[in-house]
């Protein structure tokens, strides 16, 4: 039996490491559930990809899906789960050694408390940022390219942080959540 060939000037996308399609395609029913207000079933998502990630040693993506498990269920009035869902994304950065990504993650995670009525955990967590961010360097490189980036990840439908991404190449970025290649517009 032949094999059919690509058509020419056909691109293969290269599979990104990190989560596999089934998490990918979850990833992408989380951040529509947000955008649509169902922040209860997005925040079952994040937390079950969170938890799947940390599971599987996936420490680069770990992080950020716990906070956004966090996000979600301060938005679904779920506090404590929040809290608890927030600290330990950010101490997963802290483990890490991942100073700039602590600190900018961190103040949104003030911020967000802060918008929710929660002055006391924005505190809290403000002076423990404070404390283990204090001897270590959380400067950032500055973008590489002056190309436009994407507004969302076109794999699992992230919104796309200029102070969250990492740099490929001058071309491309990296998903946080996914891991995914992203292509800058000219």
């Amino acid at each position: 039996m032949r094999r059919r060939r690509r058509p020419l000037g056909r691109r293969i996308r290269p599979v990104p490491a990190g989560p596999g399609r089934q998490a990918r395609r979850m990833l992408a029913r989380a951040h529509r559930a947000l955008e649509t207000g169902d922040h209860k079933r997005a925040a079952d998502i994040f937390v079950r990809l969170a938890r799947g990630a940390e599971d599987r040693g996936l420490m680069k993506h770990a992080p950020n899906l716990f906070l956004q498990a966090g996000r979600a269920n301060l938005l679904a009035g779920n506090q404590e789960e929040a809290l608890g869902f927030l600290k330990h994304g950010l101490t997963l950065f802290a483990n890490a050694k991942r100073w700039p990504a602590l600190n900018i993650a961190g103040k949104r995670v003030v911020d967000n408390l802060r918008e929710n009525g929660m002055d006391e955990s924005a505190q809290e967590i403000s002076e423990w940022l404070k404390t283990t961010l204090a001897d270590h360097p959380i400067e950032r490189h500055a973008p590489r390219s002056q190309k436009q980036l994407p507004s969302k990840c076109e794999f699992c439908g992230a919104t796309v942080r200029s102070d969250e991404i990492e740099w490929i190449d001058a071309n491309s970025v990296e998903c946080v959540y996914c891991g995914s290649s992203l292509k800058l517009a000219d």
